[in-house]
């Protein structure tokens, strides 16, 4: 788990993301982020002959077995093995589709792990919602929820890379405005189904407009504080109907679909986490994780306020993504609701059944 202050983590890892104008992230900043944010005990790479496992600490006798389905692996030819170490490459595998590793340790520690960025082109913030651990000892499965920033203009690449994913529901929960202006573009084979929840002031055309004539002022923690707040009090109903959604074994896999993927989707993603069990440390590292995987948008918005004479660091709240802001939206809900499982169950209107659903087609036991 992750340890010590979400904030204090943000300032350390991050904040040089918002006020750099430098160089990107390479998959070595990419991995180092991950496990600051998640506490994950293993990463998995991309590299052009295949995948690379990383180990948050040293390991001893790992064995690690593939499959194209998200089940741990008990028995079978073992794919590679480290004897000691952090690292292991895995050449061969195939570029197309989804690869689980189950990962087998000397102690008896089992686990299986898959790449959580889904690498495509034109959205960046694409990610698998699988492999969270929950206080009693399961793990969310992979493969069955992902999350995603705007899939409006996919190359046909990615559109390869998405029918590889096997969305059987995208859940699009930009405003109806927004939704109309830019429709979202998935495989044939994917439904959608309309939850909007209007961003209101805080839609990206809005920031950006305030941005360009320089109308930044109250565009600070606070505001992202409170409107993260509003979206649970006022959109309750469209958090539970898109958790409703995910709740059907038929939908599945499904992706919870937004603008930046990271204010609406990242409620409710944290909303489905927390339902499950998910520890809120995780919770808030996979909030924070949308500022790892959308470098190039942050970058590329600093940049511009540079060009326009305003200092990256004094807006870095609206820019990237802060954990401070999960954090308060857990402890509103806890202080005004009871805790998620009240919110879920009271305003946003899930049934007891529906919970219980949900929680037993996303865990696993390892």
């Amino acid at each position: 788990m992750p340890a010590g202050n979400p904030a204090v983590l943000h300032l350390a890892v991050a904040a040089a993301l918002v006020v750099s104008c430098g160089r990107g992230l390479d998959a070595d900043d990419v991995r180092l982020r991950y496990f600051a944010s998640t506490g994950a005990e293993s990463y998995v790479a991309r590299r052009s002959d295949g995948l690379e496992l990383w180990f948050r600490e040293p390991v001893v006798e790992a064995t690690v077995r593939a499959s194209r389905q998200p089940e741990v692996l008990a028995d079978g030819e073992a794919l590679a093995r480290l004897e000691e170490g952090t690292r292991l490459r895995l050449p061969g595998l195939e570029a197309g589709g989804r690869h689980y590793l189950t990962v087998a340790l000397a102690d008896g520690a089992r686990w299986v792990v898959a790449e959580r960025g889904i690498p495509l082109a034109s959205a960046q913030n694409v990610r698998d919602l699988g492999g969270y651990t929950t206080d009693d000892g399961r793990a969310v499965r992979w493969g069955a929820v992902y999350r995603s920033d705007a899939l409006v203009e996919p190359a046909e690449a990615d559109l390869e890379v998405l029918v590889g994913l096997d969305l059987a529901l995208a859940i699009d929960l930009r405003g109806g405005d927004e939704a109309a202006a830019a429709p979202i573009r998935l495989p044939a084979s994917a439904r959608i189904a309309a939850e909007p929840i209007p961003l209101g002031e805080a839609r990206p055309e809005e920031i950006a407009r305030r941005f360009a004539e320089r109308d930044i002022e109250g565009l600070d923690l606070n505001f992202q504080v409170e409107v993260t707040k509003s979206l649970l009090d006022e959109q309750a109903e469209r958090f539970g109907a898109a958790l409703r959604h995910v709740a059907d074994p038929a939908n599945r896999p499904v992706l919870l679909h937004g603008a930046l993927g990271k204010d609406r989707v990242g409620l409710a993603a944290a909303l489905l986490l927390r339902a499950l069990g998910v520890t809120e440390n995780q919770v808030i590292g996979d909030y924070h994780l949308s500022e790892t995987y959308d470098w190039r948008r942050v970058r590329a918005t600093s940049r511009q306020l540079v060009l326009d004479g305003v200092e990256p660091a004094t807006l870095r709240h609206v820019i990237a993504v802060d954990p401070v802001v999960m954090r308060e939206a857990l402890d509103h809900l806890t202080g005004r609701y009871g805790g998620v499982e009240p919110y879920l169950l009271g305003p946003a209107g899930l049934a007891p059944g529906e919970l219980a659903a949900l929680r037993e087609g996303l865990l696993q036991s390892p």
